[in-house]
């Protein structure tokens, strides 16, 4: 894609419309096809976000979790000791 940015990119800025798409067309399907054929090696960030994804959902429900174990505890105690609860 860098290639791709260095080769086009000057030309895009001046480029009226469907000028480029002879040249540029090519190159993006050429693009496209590595992407397609090497997952892998594009996916890394994709992973990583996926990774940050599940920690972050992970800790939600831990954070939830936790809180409802607080609204338990105080309840208990209220009923336990028999005061007036917020």
């Amino acid at each position: 894609m860098v290639s791709l940015k260095g080769t086009f990119a000057d030309r895009a800025k001046d480029a009226i419309a469907h000028s480029l798409d002879r040249s540029f067309g090519p190159k993006l399907k050429e693009h496209m096809d590595y992407c397609t054929a090497n997952p892998d090696q594009i996916s890394k960030v994709t992973r990583v976000q996926q990774q940050v994804s599940e920690v972050k959902e992970i800790m939600m429900d831990n954070i939830e979790k936790v809180l409802d174990r607080g609204e338990k505890i105080e309840v208990r105690a209220c009923t336990q000791f028999h005061t007036v609860c917020p």
